[in-house]
């Protein structure tokens, strides 16, 4: 079932119904474990394709009752080396041998999100702080929530039982259900409109580059092929997140957010913390922070604490890269990803020794320097993004069709043009908002916010009726 369909939509409403037809715990698991099964089924009608998925679910429950019962260090260690290692070989990694993996066709959709949940579960139950209650029913709906199995958010499980065991939810508020309502109709625009058309003049622009095009219409045609992916990516991830944010509010789930303006930032770190956040999130809190407090245990030496930081840094934003695919592009995604974080914090390392915090600090408040370094990080992003979303052949062909001398003019038109454009949006936000009628906010408004919300659901509604293409969830192969 596509997620981002009426279909879906009207599924999650009838669910919704039923769940809140009695206010019982039991029977709200009952009700959520029947919805995630059944849509977990439309995903494939063989039942041999669910037998590695079902053995990975049952490997992750058995080890965290497996750690909560044995207090074993080393007994911890060999599991997650195991699980990470199940996870590399049911997604076919391309440096294990192909002999290895399975002979047959398998569904692997939600596996990358399920991982993430039962690692955490398992180091949390290690580390003594799973305090809530994790029966075999609660795991299942946590690990296959239908609301965020295909592509997160990623959700932990101490916000889920909270949400779900602990304290029923009552039928959504009036208030509580619009903004639920107006969520799932601007995440449908998103991904249903916005998405689609960024897609196709993305697709448009990759075609028409050639080595035959002039010079300022291939740098153009270039900028374009750098921009538009990204742009598309966000809108149809983060529309993808809206919807389910929005659908899981019907289900009294407080789905955690995971995007918070990421092109309004001025540096990398920044714009981690504010883009596909529950995946950095997690990673900072497993990865990032046991790695530095070991890096800074084994070198106590106050003077190299900032450079251990940048280690930690460029290790956690690798496995970012290596995480998204099991590809040597993805590979090479997570050192440029890893490289951005990590120069970005020697960069300020060193900026602040050299100028000192407050000079530091009054040059980051420049608003010529903020607006050059809200374009820096977004041209970057865009530069890296290219190991996302192609191959090396592709790229060698984009990079023929430029040449060395087009392709930093498109970095440099791409840097400066998102520079200029994001700064007159983040002036032009900042003044709509602070619009007021009576000395109320009026795009905040009820009234607005409906009337923006029909308006939308409108334009989708006609548009998709005049066009045959449209655009999946891009996050739900990873």
């Amino acid at each position: 079932m596509d997620v981002s369909s009426l279909a879906f939509l009207a599924f999650a409403g009838v669910v919704a119904l039923l769940y809140h037809a009695w206010r019982n715990t039991t029977w709200r698991q009952v009700v959520l474990l029947a919805a995630n099964m059944a849509f977990l089924a439309t995903v494939s009608h063989q039942a041999k394709s669910f037998l590695p998925f079902v053995g990975f679910l049952l490997v992750g429950y058995a080890g965290i009752r497996f750690v909560q019962a044995k207090k074993s260090s080393v007994s911890f260690v060999v599991l997650v080396v195991c699980f990470v290692f199940v996870f590399v070989w049911l997604k076919q990694y391309r440096f294990l041998p192909g002999s290895m993996f399975l002979p047959f066709t398998y569904i692997t959709i939600g596996l990358s999100y399920i991982f993430f949940r039962v690692l955490h579960v398992v180091i949390d139950a290690h580390e003594g702080s799973l305090t809530c209650r994790l029966s075999f029913v609660s795991y299942l709906n946590y690990t296959l929530n239908f609301t965020c199995l295909v592509a997160g958010p990623i959700q932990m499980y101490p916000d889920y039982a909270q949400s779900q065991l602990e304290t029923p939810a009552p039928w959504p508020s009036p208030e509580r259900a619009l903004a639920a309502g107006e969520r799932i109709l601007l995440g449908f625009f998103k991904v249903r409109v916005l998405s689609m058309f960024l897609l196709l003049a993305h697709g448009a622009a990759i075609r028409r580059l050639s080595a035959e095009q002039a010079a300022r219409a291939s740098i153009i045609t270039g900028g374009m092929v750098a921009a538009l992916y990204l742009v598309y990516l966000y809108f149809n991830f983060s529309g993808y997140c809206d919807m389910m944010i929005g659908a899981g509010s019907f289900l009294g789930m407080d789905l955690p957010e995971n995007f918070d303006r990421p092109f309004a930032t001025y540096n990398f770190i920044e714009f981690w913390g504010h883009w596909h956040m529950t995946l950095s999130n997690w990673l900072k809190t497993y990865v990032y922070s046991p790695l530095l407090k070991n890096l800074m245990a084994r070198y106590p030496d106050r003077s190299v604490e900032p450079f251990l930081g940048i280690i930690a840094f460029f290790v956690t934003f690798f496995l970012v890269g290596v995480w998204h695919g099991q590809t040597s592009e993805f590979l090479f995604f997570g050192v440029l990803q890893g490289l951005g974080v990590s120069l970005n914090k020697l960069y300020q390392v060193l900026m602040g020794s050299y100028l000192g915090r407050k000079r530091f600090k009054a040059l980051r408040d420049n608003r010529v320097y903020r607006s050059l370094a809200r374009g820096l990080t977004f041209s970057y992003f865009c530069f890296t993004s290219l190991w996302f979303w192609s191959n090396w052949a592709q790229l060698h062909g984009m990079a023929r069709a430029l040449g060395p001398l087009k392709i930093a003019m498109v970095w440099l038109a791409v840097w400066i043009c998102s520079a200029v454009v994001l700064s007159i949006w983040e002036t032009a936000r900042e003044w709509a908002l602070n619009l007021r009628w009576s000395g109320t906010p009026v795009l905040t408004a009820a009234p607005v916010r409906a009337a923006w919300s029909v308006y939308l659901g409108f334009i989708s509604a006609m548009i998709l009726s005049d066009f045959h293409a449209t655009a999946s969830i891009l996050y739900q192969i990873f």
